[in-house]
C-alpha cells in the first residue's frame, strides 16, 4: 500500500508543482511542502517528545527511516520522512537548468527518461533479502523510482502514453519489488487501476 501511495504522491506532486518547478521556482515549491507537510509533522513530533519525555535527533532531522522506529507510535511517519527526502532529490535534479528546459519543452519524454533512469539505478543496487525488506523499503533510493513513475503518469495524457506508462510501470515493479507474489500483484493491480480508471461511481 505504501509503495502505491508513493506513486500517487509523485503524480500529485507533478500535478500541483510541475509548472512551478519548470519555471525555476524551486524554493517556492519547497516552502509549500514545508508548510503543508513538514511543519504539521514537527508539531506531532514535539508533542510526542513532550509526552514521552524523550528526544530523537534522527526524527527531527527527518532521517529516522534510516534507523527505524519499529513498534513505536512514530513508526508510520517514516513515510513523511522518505517523501521529504525524495522531494528534495527531485527538486535538486530540477534545479539543473538543462533538466528544467527539457522538462518544459518535452514534458512526457523527459518524464519517461526520469522514470527509466531511476528504475535502472534501482536495479543496479544490491538485492534486498526478505529479512531486510521492511527496513530497505523505507529508504529514498528504493522509493524514488515510484515517485518518478507517478511524475510520468501525470504527464501521460494520450492512450498511447498511458499504455507505454503501464508497460514500463509493470516491468519496473516486477523487477524491483518482487518480494512476494501477493505484494507484487497488489502493486500491479493498483498501477493498472490508477492509470485506466478515471472515475469511480458510488451508489446513490
Amino acid at each position: 500500500g505504501a509503495f502505491l501511495l508513493f506513486l500517487v504522491s509523485g503524480m500529485n506532486f507533478a500535478r500541483f508543482q510541475a509548472t512551478h518547478i519548470v519555471a525555476g521556482k524551486i524554493w517556492s515549491v519547497l516552502r509549500t511542502f514545508a508548510l503543508n507537510i513538514i511543519l504539521p509533522y514537527y508539531a506531532i513530533l514535539l508533542a510526542y517528545f513532550a509526552y514521552k519525555k524523550t528526544f530523537d535527533p534522527a526524527s527531527l532531522l527527518l532521517a529516522s527511516n534510516f534507523y527505524g522506529r519499529f513498534g513505536s507510535f512514530l513508526e508510520p511517519f517514516w513515510y513523511i520522512e522518505a517523501l521529504t527526502q525524495v522531494t528534495l532529490l527531485t527538486c535538486l535534479l530540477f534545479s539543473i537548468p538543462v533538466v528544467r528546459k527539457a522538462a518544459g519543452a518535452y514534458p512526457w519524454a523527459s518524464a519517461l527518461v526520469f522514470a527509466i533512469c531511476t528504475a535502472i539505478l534501482k536495479l543496479l543496487m544490491p538485492p534486498v533479502s526478505a529479512e531486510q525488506f521492511v527496513f530497505a523499503s523505507r529508504l529514498p533510493q528504493n522509493l524514488v523510482v515510484l515517485f518518478a513513475l507517478g511524475w510520468l503518469l501525470h504527464h501521460s495524457h494520450t492512450s498511447r502514453e498511458r499504455l507505454a506508462f503501464t508497460l514500463l510501470a509493470l516491468i519496473t515493479v516486477s523487477l524491483c519489488y518482487n518480494y512476494a507474489a501477493s505484494h507484487l500483484a497488489w502493486l500491479a493491480l493498483g498501477v493498472i487501476a490508477i492509470t485506466w480508471i478515471q472515475t469511480v461511481r458510488l451508489p446513490a
